[in-house]
């Protein structure tokens, strides 16, 4: 089961086309985003695919989290008609 804090980060990942790092984060504090990365990455939504200038990790969602994110974003959707 994923949580409303959660369901709101694969659906702004979404929307960042060339991942996020640490520094992207929304309304979470640092420790709760990276546990939150883990809980994902751990679930295959999402995954480290690269580093960038400063050595931070890169994160994307991998082929089946983007599937989620998709219909995340389209109950979303509904719910705000």
């Amino acid at each position: 089961m994923l949580s409303k804090q959660e369901i709101k980060f694969i659906v702004y990942l979404l929307s960042k086309q060339k991942g996020i790092t640490k520094n992207d984060r929304i309304d979470i504090s640092l420790p709760a985003f990276y546990m939150m990365v883990w809980r994902l990455r751990d679930k295959g939504i999402i995954k480290s695919t690269r580093t960038d200038d400063r050595n931070r990790k890169v994160w994307e969602l991998t082929q089946n989290g983007i599937r989620i994110a998709h219909k995340l974003k389209e109950i979303e959707e509904i719910m705000n008609e």
